[in-house]
């Protein structure tokens, strides 16, 4: 049974803007039942959702050899990578 919140409250989700943009979309051929799932997700994500682009570079990693916490993003910068931890 879904308890209506986040098992990881501190997860970050990213998603399509286009998705979150026609999941959000009041005037669209679909209904509040259709949509509600999804409007939930966003809405309990918040500001932990970050929509993405088409040419988004996302890489989720965990490891056991890398600075604690060992789950984070590797981010592009410029010509090389960097990890950031989330957390």
């Amino acid at each position: 049974m879904w308890a209506g919140e986040p098992a990881f409250p501190e997860a970050v989700a990213f998603a399509h803007a286009a998705e979150v943009a026609f999941w959000s979309d009041r005037t669209s051929a679909l209904t509040e039942d259709e949509r509600r799932p999804a409007l939930e997700a966003i809405r309990l994500f918040g500001e932990r959702l970050r929509p993405v682009e088409y040419d988004a570079e996302i890489l989720s990693v965990h490891a056991y050899h890398l600075p604690f916490p060992g789950l984070g993003l590797i981010e592009r910068h410029g010509d090389a990578f960097a990890w950031r931890p989330l957390g």
